[in-house]
């Protein structure tokens, strides 16, 4: 470790009045038996005894000149050009820890500095070495190269390896924090309670988080610490607010979500939760964790969460405007929650054989055993199998008449994967017997624009063929992500309004978007951002009641794709090259409004916008 000392150099002041003693008592010019005693900082001058042309007193102050050997003329004396001295009172205390130049104590200002760091940096303390990383990382837009040792920090939480992100464990030095994420895929297991001491050479910003990407020297003190110790309880805290005081730092806390949980990243999901810190929910706090863990405790909207050990995670939009402070967990032990069963939230006539049961929360196959005397049905009609998927159960009916009401009634032995029962309040809904699912389409789209500000010209146009008008009350849009094509995922939902008219047209767009005045107008609450962008992506019309698909759209997709997220849209899927990433382009059906339920034939990039009116197919 470079320690700095202040040096002060010591310095001896001679007073010496300048003496003649007996020197050349008889004039010029005769023997010299007397020295001189004339002084100056670098020494004595030495008389050697020799005859002087014109020795006289020597009358200049003393100065700094080489020692005399010989005093024939002072004023011959040359410049003392080498000095001889214990310190240069000139340098000033070097602050900069990585010089290359002068191993001294004290340097001298014209020195050049080393701007790459050649010896590990060690601050004083666990907890200011992290935040030297912290520091390093702040505000960079590319990983930076640094060589800051970290000494005896406690593991606080691992984090597994879940599909694309990168695993590692989090790591503190005390309570008030700070803390890290250190990128980890070493061979030898780091776990909670570890004491771990490596030297980190990478640090990285990324989506607003900032960890170590690359270390070296790692050394594991297997279950040296007691992450216990350094857990802050932030129930009362802005979580909103306090994230940068609180990065990845350990906590618990008591919650309720208040929201269904929705797509988070890869292999993870989120909700809205409220704490006694953060009363009303938003966008702005979301429980995070894994999709399986949730999926595996039945968590949904109305439960009480209890956190006995988690981290303060984050996401950040890359421009900047967007950021949700992400409280996350990992493992079951870390999370207790007490949820209500299932709740039955609608049934819908699928077919004139089926009915779709939609429930608040997953149900567990296992729990279903005889679907004739767990699902009943008014009317006489009769259930003689069911299937489930996750939150959606199907039941086979006898045939149903066409505009009679139904109610179907579902027993208390039918329940969540917790083993949760139906809530007695919410096992009951009734339904109509099919009559026909009523057609609207998805006629025009713009999804993606060049734009430094964003994709802010978004915008989604229905038409209705029938000759009947519709209420969009009944139906939704779903946009689609199928980054992971094996598992697509609904990344967002929008519920829709008015009554669209006969053969007319309804948009959903963001504030620029001029929609034509014939048409029904409705924005989406975002500025930009709103429908999916990227390769495998898509739009869908679904029911409001039940989810039935009324119309699909998948661009940017192979048609060899997953069946899974070919399954999402409808024949084949739009090729890669039918991107509406360019101004004055959109996704239109060609000839307007044709449907042959096949969206490779349908769709052509248009170069003429229509948003609210009959497609102008101009194919650039």
């Amino acid at each position: 470790m470079r320690k700095f000392w202040s040096a002060a150099a010591t310095v001896v002041s001679l007073s010496v009045p300048m003496v003649a003693c007996g020197d050349d008592a008889t004039g010029p010019g005769t023997t010299d038996t007397q020295l001189d005693t004339v002084f100056n900082p670098d020494g004595i001058e030495v008389d050697t005894g020799l005859a002087d042309a014109a020795d006289t007193t020597d009358t200049t102050a003393p100065e700094t000149t080489l020692p005399d050997t010989g005093d024939t003329n002072d004023a011959s004396d040359t410049a003392d050009t080498t000095p001889v001295e214990t310190a240069d009172t000139s340098d000033t205390t070097d602050t900069v820890p990585n010089d290359t130049t002068a191993p001294d104590t004290l340097e001298d200002t014209t020195a050049p500095l080393d701007t790459t760091p050649t010896e590990t940096v060690v601050p004083e303390g666990t907890s200011a070495q992290i935040q030297a990383l912290i520091t390093a990382a702040t505000g960079a837009a590319v990983p930076v190269t640094v060589a800051i040792q970290v000494d005896n920090a406690t593991v606080t939480m691992t984090k597994p390896a879940i599909a694309v992100e990168q695993p590692g464990f989090f790591i503190q030095g005390d309570k008030t924090g700070p803390a890290i994420f250190v990128v980890y895929t070493g061979a030898t297991a780091v776990v909670r309670n570890d004491i771990v001491s490596f030297k980190a050479t990478q640090v990285t910003l990324a989506a607003g988080v900032m960890f170590v990407s690359a270390l070296s020297n790692l050394d594991i003190e297997a279950g040296g610490g007691d992450a216990d110790l350094l857990i802050q309880g932030v129930s009362g805290v802005d979580l909103v607010t306090s994230y940068d005081a609180l990065a990845n730092e350990h906590v618990s806390f008591e919650g309720e979500i208040n929201g269904e949980f929705a797509f988070a990243g890869e292999g993870y999901v989120s909700a809205p939760i409220t704490t006694d810190g953060v009363a009303t929910s938003g966008e702005g706090l979301k429980l995070r964790l894994p999709a399986t863990l949730a999926a595996s405790l039945a968590l949904g909207s109305g439960c009480l969460v209890e956190v006995s050990r988690g981290v303060i995670w984050r996401f950040q939009s890359s421009t900047g405007s967007f950021t949700q402070t992400q409280p996350s967990v990992y493992e079951d032990f870390d999370i207790f929650a007490v949820c209500d069963g299932p709740r039955l939230a609608t049934a819908t006539a699928g077919s004139g054989t089926e009915v779709i049961l939609a429930f608040d929360k997953a149900v567990d196959p296992a729990s279903i055993t005889n679907a004739a005397t767990q699902f009943t049905i008014s009317g006489g009609l009769s259930v003689s199998a069911a299937s489930v998927s996750g939150n959606t159960v199907k039941l086979t009916t006898s045939a149903q008449t066409a505009g009679t009401s139904y109610v179907v009634t579902i027993a208390a032995t039918v329940t969540d994967v917790a083993d949760r029962p139906v809530v007695v309040t919410a096992q009951a809904a009734t339904f109509t017997g099919f009559a026909g699912l009523v057609k609207l389409i998805i006629n025009e789209l713009d999804y993606d624009q060049p734009d430094a500000a964003g994709d802010v010209g978004e915008f989604i146009e229905i038409y209705n063929p029938n000759d009947g008008a519709i209420d969009l009350a009944g139906y939704k849009i779903q946009t689609i992500n199928g980054e992971a094509a094996a598992d697509p995922k609904i990344a967002a939902t929008y519920t829709l309004a008015g009554m669209i008219p006969a053969k007319g047209y309804a948009v959903i767009a963001t504030t620029p978007v001029s929609i034509d005045g014939q048409a029904i107008a409705m924005r989406f609450a975002n500025a930009k951002d709103n429908i999916q962008n990227g390769a495998r992506d898509g739009v869908r019309i679904v029911t409001t009641a039940g989810s039935l698909v009324v119309d699909a759209l998948l661009y940017e997709t192979p048609a060899n794709a997953d069946a899974a997220l070919l399954a999402f849209g409808e024949g084949t899927p739009i090729s890669g090259g039918e991107s509406s990433d360019a101004p004055n382009k959109t996704l239109s059906r060609c000839p307007n409004a044709s449907d042959t339920n096949n969206n490779d034939a349908d769709f052509e990039l248009s170069a003429t916008p229509t948003p609210g009116k009959a497609n102008v197919c101009t194919v650039p």
